[in-house]
């Protein structure tokens, strides 16, 4: 009697790299993790390179929008019967956008961090990819792991959908004509101005358009004493929590490192980044 073996689909292991191979057994399940990935035309596979774990630390400040994202995300994951009924793509998209340094990096990183513990996989595509790598890496990690919960990054997006030959497969796996089941996607941009109404005004490509703008004197003063926690705090320390209003996060950091480690005059710091600063976008005109 022939005796067939039987052929799986799985991925090979090097080091922090997997490649799909369709072979008679390897690994079946990709290690939790941040995941970068490419089309390698040497061998013709698409290969996952596996990143270092986001491990910023996270702070637990009130206003913070990435609560928003983080809450969703885990009812969302419970969620699949529910997309069932309404025979929707059991997918949820968020778009992130604010200027430079003000939190959506730390958002994504949050979320992350969440996801990889709970045993998923988070995929970053990233500006030198095209749409064939981003279809073709979706595909083959759904026709591997069909049940595992995945979130997806499109970082400064607005750069994404300016190449011709990604723009349209990116909608489409938004859209879900692409059907890509169980997964988040978050994209981000400095501008929204730049996108067009089709991206930054359809729930069904962005279900939810969250602005994150400068911290509040709340999560300022949350944030100053995080990073300061280790120095002498400064006695005018209510004078910078006033004083850096309209700053970001980012801002907040080279405050610290000026005055703290470089000694600059703290009037002199502050005044420095305040002329640094970049005006934000008008959501009110923009229909948010």
């Amino acid at each position: 009697m022939e005796v067939v073996e039987k052929i799986k689909k799985v991925w090979e292991k090097r080091d922090d790299t997997y490649r799909f191979l369709s072979v008679s057994a390897l690994r079946e399940e990709m290690e939790a993790g941040l995941y970068y990935f490419f089309y390698d035309g040497s061998s013709g596979k698409m290969i996952f390179t596996k990143q270092p774990t986001p491990n910023q630390a996270i702070l637990d400040i009130e206003e913070d929008k990435s609560h928003i994202v983080c809450d969703e995300a885990e009812k969302f994951w419970k969620s699949g019967h529910l997309y069932k009924k309404l025979k929707k793509p059991f997918k949820r998209s968020f778009l992130l956008y604010g200027p430079p340094g003000t939190g959506k990096s730390y958002t994504i990183n949050k979320i992350a961090q969440s996801v990889i513990a709970k045993g998923g996989l988070v995929l970053c595509m990233r500006s030198s990819n095209n749409g064939g790598d981003l279809s073709s890496a979706l595909a083959i990690v759904r026709e591997i792991e069909p049940e595992r919960e995945i979130l997806m990054i499109f970082e400064d997006i607005d750069i994404m959908l300016e190449n011709n030959s990604t723009s349209g497969v990116l909608l489409n796996v938004l859209d879900g004509i692409i059907a890509i089941n169980k997964m988040i996607f978050i994209g981000t941009t400095n501008y929204i101005e730049k996108l067009a109404p089709r991206v930054s005004n359809r729930p069904n490509r962005f279900d939810k358009v969250i602005h994150i703008g400068s911290p509040n004197q709340k999560a300022r003063k949350a944030y100053l004493e995080f990073l300061l926690k280790d120095f002498d705090t400064p006695d005018n320390m209510e004078q910078w929590y006033k004083d850096t209003k309209g700053l970001s996060f980012a801002h907040l950091t080279e405050l610290v490192t000026a005055v703290m480690i470089f000694n600059d005059p703290y009037p002199q710091a502050v005044a420095t980044l305040m002329k640094m600063k970049r005006p934000e976008t008008d959501t009110a005109a923009l229909g948010f």
